[in-house]
């Protein structure tokens, strides 16, 4: 859009109105709980959402979100780390990511490695430097990669994107649900990294694509676009993303470390709850 050199645009909602009356203001805070949080950035603060039955999976305000502190080690350095692997399928990156609570600790990506034994040793040593508690793999072309990681003794969760979700009530597949757990840790608070790195970059430019098309779900169901509608997007597969998303395969965090540094057994969820306010630093 053009804007002429004589003009000032300024964006702002109702927190900049002084004149907002507190009726006003109480409705906004009824529309927070009642809402979907799309839905409320697109009355509330003019974020777009629906176009022609067709949705952004994650909307641009919650992926760059700059303002979004740190976490700091002791927020979420109880948890297990948890790892995501996406092979390559040939024409395309292997990726992987490690994942603590509610940080995003490390990248990893190999460029058209062909050699499986090859790819197999380097996922394995990615594995032990960042030190996974879980590892979880796409099993599509993860087969070589399985197998390796078996004959060494090394334990890695096989998992189907086109699979059945285990809330089958509410996704279509295994793939839907990934991506809709790695959204609802972004809304607890999940910190993708910082800005100026460019893996991170590159996440937040996979994951801004995902769409989700309710006229492509003949029963509600929440289904997402498939792949090649990415890279037709953005010229590549989004492997970065998948493996962000395998990270939460497993529904709940394993909590392996108390608030006093011994270990434990315990789960934390987290799905953000009816008012939306749930934040993993609150523990």
């Amino acid at each position: 859009v053009h804007i002429d050199d004589d003009r000032i645009v300024i964006y702002a909602t109702v927190d900049d109105n002084c004149f907002a009356s507190d009726t006003f203001l109480k409705e906004r805070e009824l529309d927070r709980q009642r809402l979907r949080q799309e839905e409320f950035d697109q009355v509330w603060l003019g974020y777009p959402n629906m176009s022609g039955g067709e949705a952004i999976f994650f909307p641009r305000n919650l992926l760059y979100n700059y303002d979004l502190r740190e976490p700091m080690e002791d927020e979420y350095n109880r948890y297990e780390i948890i790892l995501g692997i996406d092979p390559s399928g040939g024409r395309d990156r292997t990726a992987m990511v490690a994942r603590q609570g509610s940080k995003v600790l490390s990248v990893r990506v190999l460029e058209h490695l062909k050699d499986s034994l090859d790819l197999a040793y380097k996922v394995l040593g990615f594995k032990n430097e960042v030190k996974a508690d879980k590892c979880i793999c796409d099993r599509g072309y993860g087969q070589s990669i399985l197998a390796i990681a078996s004959q060494s003794g090394e334990k890695i969760m096989p998992v189907d994107f086109g699979g059945t979700a285990t809330d089958a009530l509410t996704y279509k597949n295994k793939r839907a649900e990934m991506y809709g757990k790695a959204r609802d840790w972004l809304y607890a608070g999940g910190f993708l990294g910082k800005r100026d790195d460019p893996y991170m970059a590159d996440l937040r430019r996979e994951l801004s694509v995902i769409e989700t098309n309710l006229r492509q779900s003949d029963d509600s169901r929440i289904c997402l676009k498939p792949k090649d509608d990415i890279r037709k997007k953005i010229g590549a597969s989004p492997d970065i993303a998948d493996a962000f998303v395998l990270t939460f395969a497993g529904f709940k965090d394993r909590i392996v470390k108390n608030k006093f540094g011994m270990n434990t057994e315990e789960y934390d969820d987290y799905r953000v709850n009816d008012y939306g306010n749930y934040d993993f630093r609150k523990f």
